[in-house]
C-alpha cells in the first residue's frame, strides 16, 4: 500500500491552479465568507465558537499529524517534515492561540504572517504531492486554515492591528529568520526557503539567486507587513 501510493505520488505532481487547487481556493473563500457573515450577525453564536475552536485544534494537530504521516510513508527521517520550523508552522501556533484566547500579539502575528506569508504559499504551493495524497490535505489544512484564521480574528472579531504592531511583527519575523537560518546551517535543511528557492514558481523567483534573494525576501515582507498594517492606521486616524 505504501509503495503504491509513493509510486503514484512520484509519477504525478501537483499542478498549480489545477482543478484541485482552484477548488481548495474556493472552499477557503467560502469559509472566510461564512466566518465573516456569522460574526457580523451573531458574534456569540455557539456554532461560530465551535468552528473557531475546531479550526484552532486542527491547526495545532497539523504538525503531529505530519509526523505520523512521515512514519507511515517512510519520510520520518526528513527534517523538513519532522521539525515545525517553517514560518507557516509558527503562524499556525499564533493562529490557534488567537482563535482560542484572542491574545493581541497572537492576533497580530496571525494577521501579518498569515496574509503576508502563508497566503503566498496557498496561491503558489511548494507542493509535489497531488490530490488525494494525505500530504495534499495536510498542506492545505495548514495554509488554508491559517488564512481563514487571520481574516477571522482581525476582521471577523474586529481586532485591528495596533500602531506598535508593525514593529512587533518585524521583530518577530527577524527572530524567526535567525532561528531558521541557524537550524538550516546545523541540519542542512531549507526552512523558510532561506537556503534554496521552492521548486514550484513563487515570488522568490523574481529576487535572483541565493543569497541575493534573501534581501528581496526581507524587503517583500516589510512591504507586505506595511500594506497589511497601514489601512487600519489610516482608518484609526479618520475616526479619531
Amino acid at each position: 500500500m505504501i509503495s503504491s501510493i509513493s509510486a503514484t505520488a512520484s509519477s504525478e505532481r501537483f499542478q498549480t491552479f489545477g482543478g484541485d487547487h482552484i477548488a481548495i481556493l474556493l472552499i477557503v473563500a467560502l469559509l472566510i465568507t461564512w466566518f465573516r457573515n456569522t460574526s457580523a450577525r451573531t458574534p456569540e453564536d455557539a456554532k461560530l465558537r465551535f468552528a473557531e475552536r475546531l479550526l484552532a485544534i486542527l491547526l495545532l494537530a497539523h504538525w503531529p499529524l505530519n509526523i505520523v504521516l512521515g512514519i507511515v510513508y517512510q519520510t520520518h527521517t526528513e527534517w523538513q517534515i519532522a521539525l515545525p520550523m517553517h514560518l507557516c508552522n509558527w503562524a499556525a501556533i499564533s493562529a490557534a492561540i488567537a482563535l482560542l484566547s484572542q491574545r493581541p500579539l497572537a492576533i497580530e502575528l496571525c494577521w501579518f504572517w498569515g496574509l503576508g506569508g502563508t497566503l503566498q504559499g496557498l496561491l503558489t504551493p511548494a507542493l509535489t504531492y497531488p490530490f488525494p495524497h494525505p500530504y495534499w490535505f495536510t498542506f492545505f489544512l495548514l495554509h488554508g486554515g491559517i488564512v481563514i484564521a487571520a481574516v477571522q480574528v482581525v476582521i471577523g472579531r474586529n481586532n485591528p492591528p495596533k500602531r506598535a504592531s508593525w514593529l512587533r511583527a518585524l521583530i518577530a519575523t527577524e527572530i524567526y529568520f535567525a532561528c531558521a537560518l541557524m537550524v538550516n546551517t546545523l541540519l542542512g535543511t531549507n526552512f523558510g526557503f532561506l537556503a534554496e528557492k521552492p521548486s514550484q514558481p513563487s515570488l522568490l523567483d523574481y529576487f535572483g539567486d541565493w543569497p541575493m534573494y534573501l534581501i528581496g525576501l526581507q524587503i517583500a515582507l516589510v512591504v507586505a507587513i506595511t500594506l497589511l498594517w497601514l489601512p487600519f492606521q489610516r482608518r484609526r486616524s479618520v475616526t479619531t
